[in-house]
């Protein structure tokens, strides 16, 4: 009885958990933007394995690679010598969050360089749905857009 109590027990922190973001749009964004800025943090350094631990899988279970990943840099890269990942661009204005149904939102995170924005950014949907744990990443990457 008591080694069933225990996965019990960890399933309902989880709910709670989510809950918790659900009920508050503040903090909910604030674990967005932070995994939002892990993620620009890593595609700044051009670690694309570090950045694919960063995402969570999409609606139909998928993930990115590391090669799939430096692929869809290439075209920022072409355009842009760097991509900063300094308190300016972790600014709270950069990081877009939008409902988009029950328990999931879209997110945009506007990518910049030494001049400011450089009219790219990471886009990607969030679905509290399909949580399991309180450490995983919520963020799917759709794409890079530019």
């Amino acid at each position: 009885l008591l080694l069933r109590a225990k996965p019990e027990r960890e399933r309902l922190v989880e709910l709670s958990w989510v809950q918790e973001l659900i009920d508050s749009p503040r903090a909910l964004e604030a674990r967005l933007r932070s995994e939002l800025h892990l993620l620009v943090h890593a595609l700044a350094r051009r670690d694309y394995e570090e950045a694919s631990l960063r995402l969570a899988p999409d609606v139909t279970g998928r993930t990115w690679s590391a090669e799939e990943l430096e692929r869809e840099m290439a075209a920022y890269w072409r355009e842009h010598a760097e991509l900063l990942d300094s308190p300016e661009a972790r600014r709270r204005e950069w990081t877009r969050v939008r409902r988009a149904g029950d328990r999931q939102w879209r997110v945009e995170q506007l990518l910049l360089d030494r001049e400011g924005p450089t009219g790219w950014a990471i886009v990607g949907q969030v679905d509290l749905r399909r949580v399991k744990t309180v450490d995983q990443p919520l963020v799917a990457l759709e794409a890079v857009r530019g």
